[in-house]
């Protein structure tokens, strides 16, 4: 598992970095720069800012290191070490590799009306003859590889003269949506975070368990032995609950106690009649007792809190806590354990995360209102996507349309494995975005048109990197197995959303209304050393 994380993250930040170091490089060649100079300024901007983007991913994931569960502390080395080889790549490897092709690296052009037209053509297929679902992502990478082959043959002229089309250029899309935003910037401000609380209130809703049998496909032979096992004799897997009782068995508060708990767990629906064993010579006593259905259901799991919370107190009422103590175990416990362990190291996993990203960005822009409003989008982004997660495959919304399979609770590892990879990923974009409109802003001192240039010359590139982004991740939502779905979706819906959502609407409208106290730093802290993401570049 560490290493399929290993590989989705690698070439999620591996080609993000390569994506932003590029984009810089050519319009630094489109602006009229020669190339050794163009890689220069390219290294000395978007070379500093990938290293950065890489700092806040890094930070973020370090958070796991305090979940005192192992394999979260593998999955936090794997992905700190591709981090780390990801942006190593970037500024050394990818630099050398601009030296050695110089504008060959711009000779192929994707036709942008081939493009469309290619994807609606296969889209329109699959809706007519296999039916909406995740085929539709295969018919991405199909025509995806058929774009790439065009690209080989359509060759595109080399730069380095001055491109009209360049992202420095005062027109296009992105352009209009920004300004469009910047008229309206309360407006575009409430409309997005609307759009994001409104999906963040169903993570309320969220149940945590882990799935077992439930999230394998219906025609596995596995899953039809088990459905049969569980009607004919009450279980499909066995896989008890294990309850271990020190006391002194042979006292008779003890044994009156051992005896109403085998009564309360008989006439319990949520567990099978057990099996007691009494040890009188050391003074133990265990219960056996399997649970009906998938023992890592919510129900099985709200079987073992209900054992814990009720049935264990109510037995052992009127006896003395220090003459016994009495343990829980088994696979279903086991979960249950796992996920009040993950949970009560959630809000310092949170805490530790917000913390190094605040004085990240506190170091890194010297300022304190941009750390503050970035952790707040980047908190809206989350939160709007473990909303919807909830939505889709706990409650079935369009899942048909999305051909996922529901199910009763989200997988407990879930939303902390999320928070740690879209927080650094949108944290990611956001420090991409914010040095472009931090260098504009120190050669212009104008607020409103470096905002517009920011994303004016950042957005294209951002939206492009997030699309690749979705394609990594969503191939995971292409299998079977329903927990790799929920992964694979929530990830790409996350990424999709706070590089749409965020980095379109609220990042501007919130900019705008900021002004130029965005920017502002205390007096008391001009002791901050000036690193500037942003570099000083020459023309």
């Amino acid at each position: 598992f560490v290493t399929n994380i290993m590989t989705m993250m690698g070439l999620a930040v591996g080609i993000d970095y390569c994506l932003f170091i590029l984009s810089r490089y050519r319009e630094e060649r489109d602006s009229g720069v020669d190339k050794i100079q163009a890689i220069s300024n390219t290294g000395s901007t978007a070379g500093r800012a990938v290293m950065f983007s890489g700092f806040t991913v890094v930070f973020a994931i370090l958070g796991v290191f305090i979940i005192p569960e192992k394999t979260f502390h593998a999955f936090g080395v794997g992905t700190v070490l591709v981090v780390f080889v990801a942006v190593l790549a970037g500024i050394t490897l990818l630099p050398a590799i601009i030296g050695l092709l110089g504008d060959k690296v711009n000779s192929f052009e994707v036709p942008k009306i081939l493009t469309l037209s290619l994807y609606f053509i296969g889209f329109f297929i699959v809706v007519f003859t296999v039916g909406l679902g995740p085929v539709l992502l295969i018919v991405s990478g199909i025509v995806l590889l058929l774009l790439i082959i065009i690209s080989i043959i359509k060759k595109k002229p080399p730069s380095g003269v001055t491109n009209p089309d360049s992202g420095t250029n005062q027109g296009g899309f992105w352009n209009t949506i920004t300004l469009q935003v910047m008229k309206r910037p309360y407006v575009s401000m409430i409309i997005a975070s609307g759009i994001l609380i409104f999906l963040s209130y169903f993570y309320f809703d969220l149940e945590e368990g882990t799935s077992g049998i439930s999230v394998l496909p219906d025609e596995e032979p596995v899953k039809i032995g088990f459905e049969l096992l569980n009607e004919k004799f009450g279980f499909g897997q066995d896989a008890p609950t294990l309850i271990a009782v020190a006391a002194d068995t042979s006292s008779e508060k003890i044994s009156q106690s051992l005896t109403n708990l085998e009564k309360g767990i008989s006439d319990y629906s949520g567990m099978n009649p057990p099996q007691l064993t009494i040890y009188d010579e050391v003074s133990y006593a265990e219960f056996l007792a399997s649970i009906p259905g998938d023992p890592n259901g919510q129900d099985a799991v709200n079987s073992i809190k209900y054992l814990r919370n009720t049935l264990i107190p109510n037995a052992f009422e009127g006896v003395d806590p220090d003459e016994y103590t009495i343990y829980v175990g088994g696979s279903t416990a086991e979960i249950v354990d796992s996920v009040e362990s993950v949970n009560e190291s959630f809000p310092y996993v949170i805490g530790l995360v917000l913390l190094l990203s605040l004085l990240l960005l506190l170091f890194a822009f010297r300022s304190v209102t941009i750390p503050v409003a970035s952790i707040v989008m980047n908190l809206l982004s989350v939160g709007a996507s473990y909303g919807l997660l909830v939505l889709v495959f706990q409650k079935g919304f369009m899942i048909d349309i999305f051909g996922f399979e529901q199910v009763d609770q989200i997988e407990f590892w879930l939303p902390l494995f999320m928070f740690t990879i879209l927080f650094g990923l949108s944290m990611d974009y956001h420090v991409f975005m914010l040095s472009r409109i931090k260098e504009n802003f120190d050669e212009t001192k104008s607020a409103n048109e470096s905002v517009a240039f920011g994303l004016r010359t950042t957005a294209s590139i951002i939206t492009g990197a997030a699309l690749i982004m979705v394609a990594v991740f969503g191939g995971f939502a292409l299998g079977d197995i329903t927990f790799f779905q929920s992964m694979g979706f929530g990830l790409g819906a996350a990424v999709l959303i706070d590089a749409t959502i965020v980095r379109s609407i609220l990042v501007p409208s919130v900019m705008k209304i900021l002004g130029e106290s965005a920017w502002y730093l205390p007096s008391w802290l001009n002791w901050l050393p000036n690193i500037s993401i942003e570099g000083n570049v020459k023309k």
